[in-house]
């Protein structure tokens, strides 16, 4: 899981790198402009958080899946899905 999402990770951003600069520059300013500007009544954390979220760098997300995939492997088996065996649970 942790190499399918490095690899899903690579992929988007090489993905993203092929916009042009100004796609880029708009997708980049999205939280510092247009998710500044949502309805606060819908969107009361978007609003509440998106000066923190506009600071939140690709790396650190990916950092973050990182961690949360291995920590949900550290607990232990899962509770359904392919349970290495051979069988379904």
């Amino acid at each position: 899981m942790i190499e399918d999402t490095r690899l899903a990770y690579v992929g988007q951003q090489d993905a993203f790198e092929m916009f042009d600069a100004d796609a880029r520059a708009a997708d980049d300013s999205a939280w510092n402009c247009e998710y500044r500007l949502v309805d606060t009544q819908h969107f009361p954390n978007i609003t509440r958080l998106s000066g923190e979220l506009a600071e939140v760098t690709d790396d650190q997300i990916f950092d973050a899946t990182v961690v949360a995939l291995i920590s949900a492997g550290e607990r232990g088996k899962p509770r359904c899905g392919y349970r290495g065996d051979g069988c379904q649970s």
